[in-house]
């Protein structure tokens, strides 16, 4: 849902937009209303920007000042491991 609302060349989205897109979802038909509001009650209504950057800048990022020991892929129902992993740093 995230890449929905993804500004590709700014590198954020806000919950404004999230929600706005739930609301479209359910507008169609695509997901229930029970759904609907258990993503928005999820997501506060507000213009702050969540900034998902890409993992070469996030690793760009960490090595100025770290050292990447390892990636921790966690096991979970809610998401994908592989598009949030845990990195494990040491300071430099």
């Amino acid at each position: 849902l995230e890449v929905c609302c993804y500004h590709s060349k700014k590198y954020f989205y806000t919950p404004n937009d999230w929600r706005a897109e739930i609301e479209k979802l359910y507008k169609k038909g695509l997901i229930s209303k029970k759904e609907r509001n258990s993503y928005c009650n999820r997501m506060i209504a507000n213009k702050t920007k969540v900034y998902i950057p890409e993992r070469k800048k996030v690793e760009q990022i960490f090595k100025k000042r770290f050292k990447i020991s390892s990636i921790y892929y966690p096991e979970t129902p809610y998401y994908n491991p592989r598009n949030w992993p845990i990195y494990v740093l040491k300071k430099k």
